[in-house]
């Protein structure tokens, strides 16, 4: 689908400055944000597709206008050689906005789709290795190239307290898992999936919990779990 999305951006924004450079778009002759050349236009199309497109075909019929006291009979676009490239246009801005939807409205499903079950799971695999916050917080502050050799990259079940249930700057949310001491310094960093919010949300500080998550290596002394689950 990237490929196809490609494709239909680099060839609509080729036809965009086909179709200026025709109808004798310039600079100047209306205001506002469409005041733009052949190659301006060319390059909004083809780096804000979403935005410079549609303008584009908006504003395409008031460069018409204003140029059309210029235009020669023989220039007028009615060849058939300009019906079809303004079929294309059409065809192909069609095409890439169905895709563009498509990919949108599959991102948000997967986003926000929770599995049918009434609490979200990991995928049936067993996890490589089973400890506690406790464990594997030491290990890493102990020797850092140990606990990569025997964590990272591994899925591993983790026990401990929740020290808090807070969201990211990317607005996913998260969990740090302690030991259940007040003066906690480092922690298990949990990332889960946006689809993980409701469940989330029903847990409390001080919690006892257990997850599971693709261990990440440590970061700032936080041991960085990814995907995680509450099985």
């Amino acid at each position: 689908m990237g490929t196809v999305m490609l494709l239909i951006v680099i060839g609509t924004s080729l036809w965009v400055l086909y179709d200026a450079k025709k109808i004798g778009v310039k600079k100047g002759q209306i205001k506002g944000l469409a005041n733009m050349g052949p190659w301006g236009w060319f390059f909004a199309t083809l780096l804000i597709w979403i935005v410079g497109f549609p303008l584009y075909i908006t504003k395409r019929g008031e460069f018409k206008k204003v140029n059309s006291v210029f235009t020669r009979p023989s220039t007028m676009q009615t060849s058939v050689g300009m019906k079809v490239l303004k079929g294309f246009g059409l065809f192909a801005g069609i095409i890439a906005a169905v895709v563009v939807i498509t990919a949108i409205a599959a991102w948000w499903n997967n986003q926000n789709s929770v599995p049918s079950n009434s609490a979200p799971t990991i995928a049936d695999t067993t996890p490589v290795i089973k400890t506690s916050a406790l464990k594997i917080l030491t290990d890493y502050h102990a020797n850092e190239i140990a606990a990569d050799e025997k964590y990272k990259n591994k899925i591993v079940q983790i026990s401990g307290y929740i020290y808090s249930i807070e969201k990211d700057m990317l607005n996913k949310p998260f969990l740090t898992i302690g030991v259940g001491e007040a003066d906690e310094a480092y922690f298990v960093h949990a990332s889960f999936n946006n689809k993980y919010q409701s469940l989330l949300a029903r847990l409390q500080r001080g919690q006892k919990i257990i997850i599971k998550c693709t261990i990440n290596g440590l970061i700032l002394g936080d041991v960085q779990g990814e995907d995680c689950s509450i099985p």
